[in-house]
């Protein structure tokens, strides 16, 4: 696994700056993710607070990565380019999926088919996704949406550049993600598992994830180099992340694929990321007259 020197120090740098970077209070006193289990330990205290409804949200520093995967990667796909990008701004990211307890908590519903309330929430489509970031919305004072799909393999890739943000064997996945073969055919308890180097949970497996970019097959090809914002139109919206029912060539970090935003399935849900709020504008000296 390559986590390079310098992605090490950026992330200490980030949990450093936390702080100063979320100059709106948070909803609850502010939390820390646990100490990473794979790569060298460079997430450890990564800055995080828990909203109104219990949700972790977790720094997401500003960098750059490769998206997609290299030829020589088992199982890819030719629309897997791979491409160099570079995210600006720092964000916040769910830790992990979003929960039946808590999209119940803000929609009053809970529409899942596996029932649970620490279990991922599925069966929403693209809208109830963003009807819910809506209603959090007022709920919490922040600005929540769905991550596009280059911030969310960002996070998910958290600094390393294998098949999985785990490692690249088969066993290297079972002890992140809830796949095929090892999930008994249902969903699980989020935060189970071991997180990646962001502590983020669940970014492989378990339920699938809406991201906010449409989907297009060779967006790669023509995309932006930083911040890519994903098509101006399509049909499709893109899924991310795999799915516990799904072989492990489709649970990779580079793994994308398109589903229309009104359908729902019972391996689809979403996590939800936040925009950091922009420096207060300090007042002026007040001076004697």
């Amino acid at each position: 696994m390559n986590l390079s020197a310098a992605f090490r120090n950026l992330i200490l740098a980030a949990c450093c700056a936390g702080v100063a970077l979320a100059q709106t209070p948070p909803a609850v006193a502010p939390v820390v993710t646990p100490a990473p289990v794979f790569g060298r330990g460079a997430a450890a205290g990564q800055p995080s607070f828990v909203n109104a409804v219990g949700i972790r949200i977790v720094l997401i520093p500003a960098s750059e990565f490769d998206m997609g995967s290299p030829k020589n990667e088992s199982w890819r796909y030719s629309e897997e380019n791979l491409h160099h990008v570079t995210i600006t701004k720092p964000f916040y990211l769910g830790a992990t999926e979003v929960t039946q307890a808590q999209f119940a908590a803000v929609m009053r519903k809970s529409p899942s088919y596996y029932k649970g309330a620490d279990l991922p929430v599925e069966h929403v489509t693209w809208f109830d996704a963003l009807e819910f970031c809506r209603r959090l919305n007022f709920m919490d004072g922040r600005a929540y949406r769905l991550p596009t799909e280059a911030e969310w393999e960002y996070a998910c890739r958290a600094g390393t550049d294998d098949k999985f943000y785990s490692g690249d064997n088969d066993a290297d996945l079972f002890k992140a993600a809830w796949v095929g073969g090892v999930s008994s055919s249902h969903t699980h308890p989020v935060a189970k598992l071991a997180p990646n180097n962001f502590g983020l949970f669940d970014m492989l497996g378990n339920v699938y994830e809406w991201c906010a970019d449409y989907y297009d097959a060779n967006y790669y090809f023509k995309s932006p180099k930083t911040n890519p914002p994903g098509p101006s139109k399509g049909v499709e919206r893109v899924i991310r992340g795999g799915a516990y029912n799904e072989p492990v060539q489709n649970v990779r970090c580079a793994y994308r694929t398109g589903k229309d935003p009104m359908k729902t399935q019972a391996n689809l849900g979403f996590r939800i990321a936040c925009d950091v709020p922009p420096p207060r504008a300090s007042a002026p000296p007040i001076t004697k007259p």
